[in-house]
């Protein structure tokens, strides 16, 4: 009995063939769903209340003000920012990112202090070295 390793035409073909199943399962599972896209627009009508809002079947955003962090020390800031209720992106940090979050300082953050934004959506601080 020959312990012949396969060739490198079978370990592509292999490869491929994986590949396939791979991506015949991502068009299966992602047409399960009737392969539409559903854009949901949100408009608030002056002097309508959530609860009118929800009982009608509409979407209620909650918009939250965005805290202002800027000049803080980027741990404290991140701290603040998700308290908030929203998501941190660092910006910055040089080439090896940043290490010890309490050595770095914000100096700049997307949206600016005091912007209304929904709950859940990302708030972007650039550092700078301390």
């Amino acid at each position: 009995m020959s312990s012949e390793r396969p060739g490198w035409t079978a370990v592509a073909l292999g490869v491929a063939g994986g590949f396939l199943v791979g991506v015949l399962l991502v068009v299966f599972l992602g047409a399960a769903n009737g392969g539409e896209t559903r854009t949901v627009t949100v408009a608030a009508a002056v002097g309508s209340s959530p609860t009118t809002a929800a009982t009608s079947g509409a979407t209620v955003v909650k918009l939250t003000q965005v805290p202002d962090v800027t000049g803080e020390r980027l741990d404290i800031a991140e701290d603040r920012v998700k308290r908030s209720g929203f998501l941190v992106e660092r910006k910055g940090g040089g080439l090896l990112g940043v290490r010890i979050v309490s050595n770095w300082d914000v100096a700049q953050q997307d949206p600016p202090a005091g912007a209304m934004r929904e709950q859940g959506s990302t708030v972007r601080l650039h550092v700078t070295r301390r």
